[in-house]
């Protein structure tokens, strides 16, 4: 279709996105309707390959083209509802591992904050206390994720994730939508059990203070330190020449970058010792705390990027970083190569490497690439 925008391989360089994982869920489940999606693969200008591809992000702009054509193919004018009620953990990525961590329900909440990125940058959540209840207060960052179908699809498969992951009891008290109530309105207030409004401002989900009280049956006791643990294992061995409190650091960011951008007060209270005293010892170590934490970016991020199992974003939230411009600018600066080039080339080299080769180190890889 002339004039659409394509997919891509890699996180864009400016602009929004939205992963295609996150819009397989629509594909799957138009086709466990037995219906044929090529038209709706067509009209977004997809290939099989590319559901194939964890990497691949597509322009927001592509959505309401795909919930149009799935909507005309399959006759269900609630298809966003319908295919939202669908989503599985696995859908998510790494956010779906994570989710499996939760325990309770200020668990779900704050990843649902800090990892939304995973998913794309179209939307942020955001959850205010008001003492008697949460808040849940959806921004758009581009027009075209307000629509409707894209809104009920959205709400749909986070309520379906959190019920699967609380109980079938986590239910909002109040949820307000941003669009105009459809003549057919029983769908998502039926979905929601709970009184739904139209033509609010933003979409807001209210949360009675009993939800926190939730206990989660599917949580998997030690699922997070497994994953600060994996994050500390492929942090490469400490040289012979490194003092031991650096190789200590670097230890204690490798577990805590995922979590967020690190700051030396956290560091100190991991450390038991007071901000002060910490600088002064890295002061007498000639380094800082801004030195040693890009450092431990640069090699987790290096290691990361030429995994193909994982997405870019993923990556990018892995060693810490909120905004993914941010981090193509950072990991430019390591290496002389966006993080997509680079994977190319890591991946381009070991296609020509003879078998039972085995690939250079990172370190090495570096200074071998061509400029």
């Amino acid at each position: 279709m002339h004039g659409v925008p394509t997919a891509q391989r890699g996180i864009p360089h400016e602009g929004k996105y939205i992963s295609l994982n996150y819009v397989r869920v629509l594909l799957d489940h138009l086709r466990e309707r037995q219906i044929n999606v090529a038209p709706v693969m067509r009209a977004m200008g997809l290939s099989d390959s590319d559901l194939l591809d964890p990497d691949v992000y597509i322009d927001p702009a592509l959505l309401p083209i795909a919930f149009e054509a799935a909507e005309a193919l399959s006759g269900d004018g609630h298809i966003g509802l319908h295919a939202g009620q669908t989503m599985k953990s696995a859908h998510l990525g790494a956010l779906g591992h994570l989710l499996l961590s939760c325990t309770c329900t200020q668990d779900l909440f704050d990843l649902h904050t800090r990892y939304s990125a995973l998913i794309g940058n179209t939307t942020r959540c955001e959850y205010l206390d008001y003492g008697h209840e949460t808040v849940m207060v959806v921004y758009h960052r581009h027009p075209v994720v307000a629509g409707r179908q894209f809104t009920e699809f959205n709400l749909a498969g986070w309520l379906t994730l959190a019920r699967w992951l609380a109980g079938e009891h986590f239910i909002p008290t109040l949820v307000e939508l941003n669009f105009t109530q459809p003549a057919d309105n029983t769908g998502f207030a039926a979905f929601a059990r709970c009184p739904v409004q139209y033509d609010a401002p933003q979409v807001r989900v209210h949360f009675d203070r009993h939800i926190f009280s939730a206990r989660f049956a599917h949580a998997v006791a030690g699922l997070r330190s497994l994953l600060e643990a994996e994050l500390n294992r492929r942090l490469p061995p400490a040289s012979d020449d490194v003092p031991p409190l650096l190789h200590d650091i670097h230890q204690r960011l490798g577990r805590t970058l995922h979590r967020g951008s690190p700051s030396l007060t956290a560091l100190a209270q991991d450390m038991n010792l007071s901000a002060r005293r910490l600088q002064r010892m890295l002061d007498a170590h000639q380094t800082s705390f801004r030195e040693l934490t890009d450092a431990v970016r640069q090699r987790l991020a290096l290691a990361y990027v030429a995994d193909p199992k994982l997405s870019l974003v993923e990556v990018s939230v892995m060693v810490g970083y909120t905004e993914q411009s941010t981090f193509q600018r950072a990991f430019k600066r390591w290496t002389g190569y966006t993080p997509g080039e680079y994977r190319a080339q890591r991946i381009g080299e070991r296609a020509l490497m003879p078998s039972g080769d085995q690939a250079p180190s990172t370190a090495s890889s570096r200074s071998a690439m061509p400029r």
